[in-house]
């Protein structure tokens, strides 16, 4: 019997991979979260945190850019653990990774209209239930829900159409990080951050405060791992990937 073949078609170029890669990692997740950042570590303590959980992250990433150029399969890291670990350590390795995936596509669909709701504090209709403390809204759920079929619609079209809209999200993303701290370095009041840089109430509270900060870190920072899942799907050379 003929082996049908399963080589993908190459079409993410160095510039795909840089803006899929920075737009998995950066996210709108920190906008809906930096604020219970700041509240448990204070503004210092976060920047430490996240300093801290980079600098752990940056190891993570020169085994995965190690790996990838090694084996350049797309799976990821299922393809990583099947070939050190077999079969069963390859199995729950790759359903850990799906139900972590899921948890993010549901985060990601509740930060848009978390971000609607602070722009337009008059977003909010229609209240239908509280769940954990936390107001649900028709309007919330209908903008969530759809941006989460958007989303699924785009991969469904293939990789090269997710990655064209990565493209325009990072793009909107960095121009908005850009802006807020340009305007929040000229308007700002250095009077907000009295009392705020760090929270705790000794040396001790401020450690366990930025650890537990810390900790959370590489939810907000692991997004390069999608740069082995399309692996055969990238048109550049194994050696110029490892430098991405």
């Amino acid at each position: 019997m003929e082996k049908k073949s399963r080589e993908l078609n190459k079409v993410l170029n160095t510039g795909d991979v840089l803006v899929t890669a920075f737009g998995a990692m950066i996210g709108w997740g920190w906008v809906v979260s930096s604020g219970d950042w700041i509240k448990k570590a204070g503004v210092l303590g976060t920047m430490l945190a996240f300093l801290l959980g980079g600098i752990m992250i940056y190891f993570v990433g020169l085994v995965y850019a190690e790996l990838t150029t090694a084996m350049p399969e797309s799976g990821g890291a299922k393809v990583f653990t099947q070939r050190a670990f077999g079969t069963i350590g390859s199995f729950i390795c790759t359903w850990a990774i799906i139900f972590s995936y899921i948890g993010v596509v549901c985060f990601e669909a509740c930060s848009l209209p978390t971000i609607i709701q602070y722009i337009f504090p008059g977003f909010l209709k229609g209240y239908l239930y509280t769940i954990a403390g936390f107001d649900i809204y028709l309007s919330w759920l209908i903008v969530a829900i759809a941006f989460a079929i958007l989303i699924t619609w785009v991969n469904i079209r293939g990789v090269k159409a997710a990655a064209m809209l990565q493209k325009i999200l990072t793009i909107t993303i960095a121009t908005v990080d850009i802006s807020l701290i340009v305007i929040s370095a000229i308007k700002g009041e250095k009077s907000n951050l009295t009392g705020q840089l760090f929270i705790g109430k000794d040396i001790s509270s401020n450690v366990k405060n930025i650890l537990s900060v810390a900790m959370v870190t590489p939810f907000f920072l692991f997004g390069f791992d999608v740069i082995p899942q399309v692996a055969e799907e990238i048109n550049i050379p194994l050696k110029k990937l490892e430098r991405c």
